[in-house]
């Protein structure tokens, strides 16, 4: 038997897994862009954007607006992704499972986004890859690894659902 499948109290663990990870989700992800939007200096000041609109540098100053509208974008997304996936799984709806499918893809495809943005100042020679080598390695390998957790976890419990 498939751990991931085992009940504990009214859902199997792959479903608790899932709802954990769409929690912190929705806290992290969607919580730190929604502080980019209201507050672009507090959020850089907590390292959750790297771009400054005062700084002496014009690429860094031009992508101050992109980042912006990127935060904004994944806060009306995500926010609505992340809600109904919570409550098509709750009510063991098809919903559920499609909208958490979704998720995890985009938490997949923003860490290999975020890491070749990154790398691609290496590729590029605009700057400095040394300042970014950890910290997008880091995001990409945890970021990664919990979309890839939750769609196996999910999956796993594709039963689940009144399909």
């Amino acid at each position: 038997m498939n751990p991931l499948t085992k009940l504990i109290g009214r859902m199997p663990l792959g479903i608790w897994v899932v709802m954990v990870l769409l929690f912190i989700a929705l806290i992290f992800g969607t919580g730190g862009q929604t502080l980019s939007i209201i507050s672009w200096d507090t959020a850089n000041s907590l390292g959750l954007q790297e771009d400054h609109p005062d700084s002496k540098d014009v690429m860094e100053r031009s992508l101050v607006p992109v980042e912006w509208g990127t935060a904004m974008a994944d806060v009306i997304l995500q926010t609505l992704v992340i809600l109904l996936a919570m409550y098509g799984i709750i009510r063991k709806h098809w919903i559920g499972l499609a909208t958490a499918t979704i998720e995890f893809g985009i938490l997949i495809y923003a860490a290999l986004f975020f890491f070749f943005q990154r790398y691609g100042i290496k590729v590029w020679e605009t700057g400095d890859w040394t300042h970014w080598q950890s910290l997008a390695t880091y995001f990409l390998i945890f970021t990664f690894c919990l979309g890839l957790l939750g769609l196996v976890c999910l999956w796993s419990n594709r039963k689940y659902y009144n399909i």
